[in-house]
């Protein structure tokens, strides 16, 4: 598993949701696209707050389609955010809801493998 280094202020977590988010609404105005950025940005600061690891989990993956889908994402950027969902893992205090998480991507990458090379 490759390590995260912290190369900036924000949360990794939080990061890939804002740059997943900002992706989804790229097409739309300013107007429109920052109140639904900001939407998910604020549920993942609570989860993170609160520890609420599967949750985010959840959540990262649920807006992780747009990713996984789309063939002109570029490999390395599939790979950060992977890498970033899969880091939820360590943080969790039981393997009971680590497990849980690992089945969560697990079911995501064997349900989208389409053309990525890289998810096979």
């Amino acid at each position: 598993m490759a390590t995260i280094v912290n190369t900036m202020e924000e949360e990794p977590m939080l990061a890939v949701v804002r740059s997943i988010a900002q992706l989804a609404w790229a097409d739309a105005g300013a107007e429109v696209a920052d109140p639904e950025v900001a939407r998910p940005c604020a549920e993942a600061q609570q989860q993170i707050l609160a520890g609420r690891w599967l949750d985010m989990a959840s959540l990262m993956l649920a807006s992780a389609d747009l990713l996984l889908l789309s063939p002109s994402t570029p490999d390395k950027d599939l790979e950060c955010v992977l890498t970033v969902i899969c880091n939820l893992v360590t943080k969790v205090g039981s393997e009971d809801e680590a497990l849980e998480i690992a089945k969560l991507i697990c079911a995501k990458l064997t349900h989208q493998l389409g053309e990525k090379p890289m998810l096979r």
